[in-house]
């Protein structure tokens, strides 16, 4: 299974980790700032820079859950 993560930033400077920062749509309502992970690398298979998330659609990627 793939997960997409719509994110803000990313850091992959670390050795082990790709540190993701990203805003929830379920927290919009919420004193939330952002959310920061850290990913082992190893469960990364493909990072895409793109100009909006808008675009994801045209990779096949769904933009809600059914």
């Amino acid at each position: 299974m793939n997960l997409v993560i719509p994110a803000t930033h990313f850091d992959i400077s670390d050795r082990n980790f790709v540190e993701v920062l990203f805003w929830p749509e379920a927290l919009a309502d919420h004193p939330v700032k952002s959310v920061k992970a850290f990913i082992p690398k190893q469960e990364i298979t493909l990072i895409v820079e793109l100009e909006s998330p808008d675009a994801l659609p045209a990779l096949g990627y769904k933009t809600t859950a059914d």
